[in-house]
């Protein structure tokens, strides 16, 4: 979507799931706005069991939504999602693996570990001048942004003057207005 025709400056506020609000701004506009918003990452599984070629216990950790193993011939491979995941290295002993839902990544003692549980998804905002990127940044899900034209607000608040610089600022209607409406409740009891 184009944002910022006809205008000199473009301002991009936007923040991720920390909701630490950041801003972009240019003077290359109009611009346009991708966002890449992947789905679930999944949740954090542990496969664990005997290894084929030894009698170690052996686990690893891997981020999906459906874990399974696959036999071989030799011995059971880790899938996620349809993937097999680390190669052949990590190949169980069919009926000692198991797979099983954790919270976090908590290696069991004794077990050689490998793998990764970093389950938050990442989302990504670019800005694009006639199809060039001139600014992209990645962070945790979720992503929301809006743009405003030179020294307009956004859709939904109100430009009020103050002595501080920019020498305004945007406050929210909705909020402002649920505010007041809590304000009045508690004074007409």
């Amino acid at each position: 979507m184009s944002y910022c025709n006809g205008k000199s400056k473009a301002i991009v506020e936007y923040y991720f799931g920390d909701k630490k609000l950041k801003r972009f701004e240019t003077d290359l506009v109009p611009i346009d706005v991708q966002t890449n918003e992947p789905g679930n990452s999944g949740v954090c599984w542990r496969f664990a069991g005997r290894g084929v070629n030894n009698s170690d216990n052996y686990e690893y950790f891997a981020c999906g939504t459906s874990p399974s193993y696959a036999f071989n011939g030799s011995g059971c491979n880790l899938y996620m999602d349809g993937v097999m995941l680390a190669g052949s290295g990590y190949e169980y002993l069919a009926g000692t693996n198991t797979v099983s839902r954790v919270d976090n990544m908590s290696p069991t003692s004794g077990y050689l570990t490998s793998g990764n549980c970093n389950c938050l998804a990442e989302c990504e905002i670019k800005v694009l001048k006639d199809g060039q990127i001139i600014f992209s940044e990645k962070g945790v899900c979720p992503l929301k942004f809006h743009v405003t034209c030179d020294d307009e607000c956004p859709e939904g608040s109100h430009k009020c003057t103050h002595n501080k610089y920019p020498g305004y600022c945007c406050v929210p209607c909705k909020e402002v207005g649920d505010k007041l409406k809590n304000i009045a409740n508690k004074v007409g009891r």
